[in-house]
């Protein structure tokens, strides 16, 4: 009997525990970038985990994202990745916060070819933006698709 029981909370335990420390990646999505996302006002919404796949379709497109952060996800770490083809190197910058409140972050890994990692705290209840765009290190391809993760540790 004391077997069965405990057998029965171990699996709830562990379902627990699975939805509340894997939830970002439970509930993300493949979101494909919508070209109408060329500034702040007309930005993707994207949650953590969640993987935006683009194209640059200009020399001068920028392509826009925000991540809203939750009451309990105050003094965490964001971490934002951005991979594209080794020849086509796009960069990330992380613009501001809410309405344009500068964020401090660290750029964690740049240079042609390689992924680009922006790493910056979180306040909770925040409004997050940042944006895609081509890197001056290149030239134009209008065929260089990227792939974006935000995550938060």
């Amino acid at each position: 009997m004391l077997n069965k029981l405990s057998k029965k909370l171990l699996a709830v335990g562990i379902i627990v525990f699975s939805l509340v420390f894997s939830s970002q990646a439970a509930f993300a999505a493949n979101v494909p970038d919508q070209e109408y996302n060329d500034d702040y006002y007309s930005a993707q919404k994207l949650v953590y985990g969640d993987l935006a796949v683009g194209k640059i379709n200009s020399a001068n497109d920028r392509d826009w994202f925000y991540v809203e952060t939750g009451a309990n996800d105050g003094g965490r770490e964001m971490t934002l990745f951005l991979q594209t083809k080794p020849e086509s190197s796009h960069s990330i910058f992380v613009i501001n916060k809410n309405f344009g409140e500068p964020v401090p972050y660290t750029v964690l890994s740049q240079g042609v070819g390689n992924p680009e990692w922006v790493s910056f705290r979180v306040e909770a209840n925040a409004r997050y933006n940042f944006i895609v765009f081509k890197s001056s290190l290149t030239g134009y391809d209008p065929n260089a698709t990227y792939y974006l993760n935000p995550w938060l540790f």
